[in-house]
Order: structure tokens, then sequence, then C-alpha cells
């Protein structure tokens, strides 16, 4: 019982911090892609 009790523990870390990384890359992805708008729109004017 206690086995599991911990692995449900382990389960819930891992998901957060795969929840935490996905934002973070979401994150990322976005300031990547706000740079490169205003680098387009850098090299119209």
């Amino acid at each position: 019982m206690k086995y599991r009790q911990d692995n449900s523990d382990l389960l819930g870390l891992f998901n957060y911090r795969r929840h935490l990384t996905t934002k973070v890359s979401q994150l990322t992805w976005l300031r990547c892609f706000e740079v490169t708008q205003t680098t387009e729109l850098g090299k119209q004017m």
C-alpha cells in the first residue's frame, strides 16, 4: 500500500514537470515568434 502511494506521488510530480516543460516551451516559442515578426517588420521599413 505504501508503495502505491509513493508511486502516485512520483507520477504526479512527473506530470507536473511535464506540464511545466510544455508551458516553458510554448512561452519560448511565442518569444521566438515575436522576435521573428519584429525582425520582419524592421526589414520592411
